[in-house]
């Protein structure tokens, strides 16, 4: 793969394949990672692209009850079909979007690209109706790949994932990064460049799984990790206290009490969900056998913030709370607010949690100068955890 797209006259007049991400349930809107992949898509129609055909997945079909073996497809779900995203993208690259909506197996998908006049931009169904997808199946990369001159991966976000559309598919059509792409990798690569004097890190979000990795090797690169969301459970846990009714992963729990507490900041307080319905703030000496965690308290957060002034560079990964409540975002909000007033450090923040919490409650901080929003969440984590100490 090369880093940067090839050049305008590599590109007239070819067939190039685009890997995005379109995975979100916002259908209707154009979301952070859509927008993303605009000035690609805006550079291969500039530079006289025959045919643009996008791959891209949503959802996870063959884990779905409602997925059907039909019209070779392995697992065709209605819902998850990418169909839905024609209007929106077609708004977004000023440019008509087709949707080809038979499988890639099938005769018609030969005859229609045997065609010598196709539409400018062409978007394929849900690669993940396809098992070979999850397996990087050569044979269905093969099939893909004989459509085209160029692939380029525009899925920053997929490639901790190797797939038939991001990994087999490289070793037969010459291969590069989009724009984003690169933009990721490069203020990425910039965190791992910070002494560990200057970068706090903030993890988190309810999966312990995608970050067990990353805490443990950023112990030794980052002056502090302040931990949120459902891992706070854990950590607290392995650290001696009552969770109540809280989520918490039992088996993360005794890699957990090996790690150094003196770099690892927790939670004093939090705001809970009572047996009775009602939400109160506790210590976390104070919780008890009926209480379910769901955000940090505002204690907890000045804290952080109080961290955060002594560094010059944030990462930031899941959010703090249970957003998907309103009653349990407020520590979310608290923190994005501050983010949003300060100009005084770098931040790169990432995650499609922390995105729709920045989407619905500071949206201005897309554009903010001295903020990079990575379109990654368990992308950019694995790509920082291969990197460190390397």
């Amino acid at each position: 793969m090369e880093l940067q797209l090839p050049k305008a006259n590599k590109i007239k007049g070819k067939r190039v394949i685009v890997r995005l991400d379109l995975n979100s349930q916002e259908t209707d809107k154009i979301h952070y990672r859509f927008l993303s992949t605009q000035k690609t898509i805006t550079y291969l129609l500039k530079n006289k692209a025959k045919t643009i055909i996008i791959l891209a997945h949503l959802g996870r079909p063959e884990s779905d009850k409602h997925s059907v073996k039909i019209n070779q497809f392995d697992c065709y779900n209605e819902k998850l079909s990418l169909k839905v995203f024609k209007s929106v993208l077609t708004k977004l690259y000023h440019s008509k979007v087709f949707f080809f909506k038979y499988s890639v197996w099938s005769d018609r998908f030969e005859k229609y690209f045997q065609s010598k006049k196709l539409p400018r931009i062409i978007l394929l169904e849900n690669m993940r109706f396809y098992l070979g997808e999850d397996k990087n199946d050569t044979n269905l990369a093969e099939r893909i790949a004989m459509m085209g001159d160029v692939f380029i991966d525009e899925a920053f976000s997929v490639c901790h994932r190797k797939v038939a559309t991001n990994t087999a598919i490289t070793k037969l059509l010459p291969s590069f990064f989009g724009f984003n792409y690169w933009l990721e990798i490069k203020n990425l690569d910039k965190i791992l460049q910070k002494s560990k004097k200057d970068l706090v890190v903030i993890i988190g979000g309810a999966k312990i799984k995608d970050k067990s990795e990353i805490l443990i090797k950023f112990i030794k690169k980052s002056s502090y990790i302040l931990i949120g969301g459902g891992i706070a459970n854990s950590f607290i846990k392995a650290a001696g206290f009552e969770v109540g009714r809280s989520y918490f992963d039992e088996m993360a729990i005794p890699n957990f009490t090996k790690l150094d507490f003196n770099k690892i900041i927790l939670p004093l307080d939090f705001k809970v969900l009572e047996a009775t319905g009602s939400t109160k703030y506790k210590m976390n000496s104070e919780i008890g056998t009926m209480d379910k965690i769901l955000d940090l308290g505002n204690l907890t957060v000045q804290q952080y913030i109080n961290y955060i002034k002594q560094a010059k560079f944030v990462l930031w990964n899941g959010p703090l709370g249970y957003i998907e409540d309103e009653r349990f975002a407020e520590a979310t909000k608290l923190l994005l607010e501050f983010i949003k007033n300060d100009r005084n450090r770098k931040y790169v923040l990432g995650g499609g949690e922390t995105l729709d919490a920045i989407a619905q409650f500071a949206p201005s901080i897309f554009k903010q100068k001295n903020v990079f929003v990575s379109t990654g969440g368990g992308a950019m984590l694995w790509y920082l955890s291969k990197k460190v100490n390397n």
